[in-house]
Parts: C-alpha cells; structure tokens; sequence
C-alpha cells in the first residue's frame, strides 16, 4: 500500500496544475515513502522507481523544472529516516548499506541538478548541450556507484552468502525460483500480456524510438518467465549471463531514446513509472518467487494498456459502424477478460484461483488432521503452554491454536530453527532432546508424518507422554506429547546461542 500511494502520489504532483495542489502531493508522496522506509529495509525499490521518472526527466528537458518542489520532497523523507531510525544510521546484516541505497541517491540526483542549473546560468554555453550535460553527470555519479559496491564486495558476500547457503534460508519456498507453472497458477497467462502490453505501450507512446525496446524485452520475458526452460535447454549459467546482458542492454537502449526523443505524450511519466515498476520487480521475483506479489500491480496496470489500446484500434476500424463507440469498447473489454478469466487455454485464472482464495481467506489448514489438532489444542491446553513443533507450523499454532511456540515463520532468530532440526528433530540422544526442550521452556511437542525420520518417532521414556489423539496413537498423522522432565535434566545456555559459531 505505501508502495503504492508514494509511486502515484508522486506522478499525481507532477501532473498537478494548481501549485498547491502541487506541493500538497509532493508532501504526502515524501511522508508515504517514510512510512514505507521505517517499516521495510527493501521499501528502496520503490523509491528507485520515482528515481527512474526523475531521471528521464533530468535527461529529457533542457531546463530545470520544480527543482524547489524536488527539494521539499527529499527533506521530507531523508532526514527523518535517518533520525528516526539507527538502522539507517549504522545497519547490520542486509540492512548495512542502506543509508548507502535508500537516503543517497534521492540525494545525489539533487546534487546533480543543482549543479547543472546552477552551471547552465553561469555558463551560457552549457545551455545549448544541457542533455549531453546531465548524461555525463549521471554517467560520472554511476561509475563512482559501481566503484562503492565493487570496493564493498566483501561485505556484501559476508551477509549475504551464509544466510542464503544456510539450511534455513534454503528451505523457504519463498525463495526459489518461480517456474512457468507457477506463474500460470498466480496470474493465468495475464503475465504474457502485461509483457507483450509493456512493448505495446512503449511503441505506442514513442513510434520509432520505442520499436529499439522490443528486442531487450522480448529478451527478458523469455529469460524471467519461461526461465526453466531455457536453463533446461542452455544451462543456468547461460541463461543467467543472458538475462544480465538483457538488463544492460535495457538500460543502454533507455539512456539511447532519452537523447532520442524530442516530444513528451500524454501519460508518458507514468508508463516509464510502471515499466520501471515492472521490471524492477519481475528482476528480483526471478531468483526468488515471494517477490511477485509487488509486481502484481505492474501486470495488472500493462494488461489494462494492452486492452484500452486494442479497444482504440477496433474504434478506429469500425467508425461507420452504427455501435456507439462506448458500447463497442466495454464489449471488447469484457470479452478480453472473460477469455482471460475462464478460457483454459488463456490460463483460466479465475478457476485456478478458486481454491487458493478461499483457502487463503478462511485462514485453516488445508490438512484436516491438523485442523482437528489446532482446535483441541484451543479448547484443552493453557494460553500459556509452549508448543515445540517445525517452524512450519508456528504461525498457525500461535493463531489458531492459542500457544506459544520456539520458532515460527516470522521469527528473527533463524539460527534457533537449525538448533530445533539439530537437537530435536534429529538428536543423537534423548537428553539431548529434553535439554533443548528445557531450555525454551516447551511444555509440549508436536511431530507430523512429515518428520518420520525424527529420532522422537522411537521408543522414548516416560519423560514423553502421549496426549493427543487419545485412540490409534501410533498411526495417527499428527501426534502430541506432553513433556515432563526428569530432575536431571538442566538448562544449556548453549541451545539458546543466536548465530553459528565461527
């Protein structure tokens, strides 16, 4: 949502007439992007997107416009982030850089107009190549950019590598790489033609100009959709090189018609909004699929395009007809989108999405063993039992079960859910097992078929007592034992250890 408002907000201050309507949008654009930066480290890429209409801005005009109002928009959010949050000020882990990312290029794209304005006054001459200007000033604070990061490498690597080798970070489904299937589930083939849209779109806008985008992006449709297949038929590495050369290639061709093209069409800062919208999101969402969910706003924006520009073209064709024109477009329109949403061969998204909204929106596990468990566990247990159980299942045991959990899908501290796999699921010895247990205080454990292999599925003490269900305890799905430890056993302060040892 803050995504969302601080994007259009923006766009809608720069299509303002009245100044003050203006300034208005310009402020709530800048306290939208604080909200959005104080809540989520990442909330960066949606900044870079209102960078990129700058940009084309800064590359496209000859003079210097509302550089005032720009101003204001940066000092509404970039002190106040850094102020009001010390991970801005000195971040750990993935957030170390970013005071780097989020607070310094709003700040540097000032720096680089002020500069050209103020050079383009001084010197006269400077006013005649004020686009080759800006180019070779973006061109200077990019190569300075690159020479950060290539000098920051190692840290880079020191954050990110071990997290995302760990057993963990390997095992959230969130962050594989979607396949084409997996796409077709989500959107139906409406993806296909929010791309083919965004090619669409560009042509129509620019004519010739934009003709030069079609090959890149046809590029990185085939390397971001239809991924697997071509790592099946190239390799990876191949298939990864491509789609590097096909961003560079992107950006080139941009840098190419921003010198290029001498008219601004209607609307044209807000496709360059939603293109950057799009392929900013899809980059990231390919190597790791939890990321689609930000780009759903970009396909459904370019399938819209796609349509009205297609509803345009039939207007054109069929003048004479004695159709108002109105008619004809909704008729079209709602043809399109039934095709889209009931046709198989279009994708069938409102079939495909049936099961998964209504399982999503009654918020139960589709598993009805573990349904029937959740609610005993509501009515027999105290709100105040700790429940040791994968990590899998935390979320909804604390919600729909009403106990406590060691580890659960939004839990900070991931080292702790090797430590539960090591010392439970997979112990070398009971006591190993029970002082685990002791130490984050689990009153009770709970072990599905999917941990068969569990050392806890052998024969165990009176320690472990059978609770749940009372009948067939042995082959039931889900089992649950209450604990209780014998006097011996002691609390580790070694199980409670927040990262691996180095």
């Amino acid at each position: 949502m803050f995504g969302i408002l601080s994007i259009t907000t923006y766009l809608t201050s720069l299509q303002a007439q009245h100044p003050r309507k203006r300034l208005l949008w310009t402020l709530i654009s800048g306290f939208t992007l604080f909200l959005g930066g104080i809540s989520w480290e990442g909330f960066g890429v949606f900044l870079s997107i209102i960078l990129v209409v700058e940009f084309w801005r800064f590359f496209t005009s000859e003079t210097e416009e509302s550089l005032g109002l720009y101003l204001l928009w940066v000092l509404t959010f970039v002190p106040s982030l850094y102020l009001a949050s010390a991970t801005y000020r000195n971040g750990h882990g993935f957030a170390t850089h970013l005071f780097a990312f989020m607070l310094v290029p709003p700040v540097i794209l000032l720096g680089l107009r002020a500069l050209r304005h103020f050079l383009m006054l001084k010197v006269e001459k400077l006013r005649a190549h004020a686009r080759t200007f800006a180019l070779g000033l973006t061109l200077t604070s990019a190569a300075i950019a690159l020479g950060y990061v290539w000098i920051q490498l190692d840290s880079f690597a020191s954050t990110a590598v071990p997290l995302n080798q760990s057993q963990v970070m390997q095992s959230v489904d969130e962050l594989k790489p979607p396949t084409y299937n997996y796409w077709v589930v989500l959107y139906g083939n409406t993806f296909s033609l929010a791309s083919f849209g965004l090619i669409i779109a560009i042509i129509y806008h620019w004519k010739k100009v934009g003709s030069a985008f079609i090959i890149p992006l046809v590029l990185f449709t085939l390397t971001t959709f239809f991924r697997e297949f071509l790592d099946n038929l190239c390799g990876a590495p191949f298939s990864n090189m491509l789609f590097c050369i096909t961003l560079v290639y992107i950006t080139i061709v941009w840098i190419w018609s921003a010198r290029r093209i001498n008219f601004h069409p209607k609307n044209e800062l807000t496709a360059i909004a939603f293109a950057a919208w799009f392929l900013f999101w899809m980059t990231l969402a390919r190597d790791a699929n939890r990321y689609e969910f930000f780009a759903s706003v970009s396909i459904a924006f370019f399938t819209a395009v796609l349509i009205q520009i297609f509803c345009d073209a039939i207007s054109k064709k069929t003048l004479k007809l004695p159709i108002p024109q109105k008619l004809l477009t909704i008729g079209v329109s709602v043809t399109i989108l039934t095709l889209l949403m009931f046709w198989n061969p279009t994708g069938a998204y409102i079939k495909r999405s049936i099961f998964p909204t209504r399982h999503i929106r009654q918020n139960v596990p589709t598993n009805t063993s573990l349904t029937k468990v959740y609610q005993w566990m509501k009515a027999e247990l105290s709100y105040t039992a700790v429940v040791a159980a994968d990590w899998v299942y935390g979320s909804q045991l604390n919600v729909l079960a009403g106990v406590r959990t060691i580890t659960d899908q939004d839990h900070y501290i991931l080292h702790w859910i090797h430590l539960y796999n090591q010392h439970v699921r997979f112990a070398s010895s009971e006591r190993e097992a029970l002082e685990f247990l002791k130490t984050h205080s689990a009153t009770h454990i709970l072990l599905t078929k999917k941990d068969s292999k569990a050392f806890l599925h052998k024969l165990l003490s009176d320690a472990f007592v059978p609770i749940y269900p009372t009948t067939n305890f042995t082959e039931s799905e889900v089992k649950i034992w209450e604990i209780r430890y014998p006097p011996d056993i002691q609390i580790n302060p070694k199980y409670l250890t927040m990262e691996p040892e180095k």
